[in-house]
């Protein structure tokens, strides 16, 4: 696996992981997409992962956390999610049904990842 980026506070991403009820983990660093650590991402013990990409790619992430980090991973179509218009709304809409799963609302910490 290549380095790990995540979506800060101010960005769409985040907006998206807030409006579903989840709790972005790196939602207080200082830049949009800082690179972050394996380390860092253990630390702060999160439920769920969001990578855009596929099942292939959910299984491949899944098993760079494995044993130490046991969350979901959940797949978003790259497109839904990065292009303006309508799509941020789809996302939304199949992100929160998946975090429903998840976790109660309060306890969804989450990171939006991208290598």
């Amino acid at each position: 696996m290549r380095s790990l980026f995540t979506a800060a506070g101010h960005t769409l991403q985040n907006e998206v992981l807030q409006l579903c009820g989840g709790e972005n983990i790196f939602a207080d660093a200082r830049m949009p997409w800082p690179q972050v650590s394996r380390e860092q991402v253990l630390v702060r013990q999160l439920l769920a992962i969001v990578i855009p990409g596929d099942e292939a790619q959910a299984q491949q992430v899944a098993q760079f956390w494995c044993p130490q980090l046991s969350a979901t991973v959940i797949t978003i179509n790259d497109d839904l999610l990065s292009r303006a218009g309508p799509r941020p709304i789809l996302t939304a809409q199949k992100l929160c049904s998946q975090l429903s799963l998840a976790g109660k609302p309060g306890e969804r910490k989450i990171t939006a990842m991208r290598d």
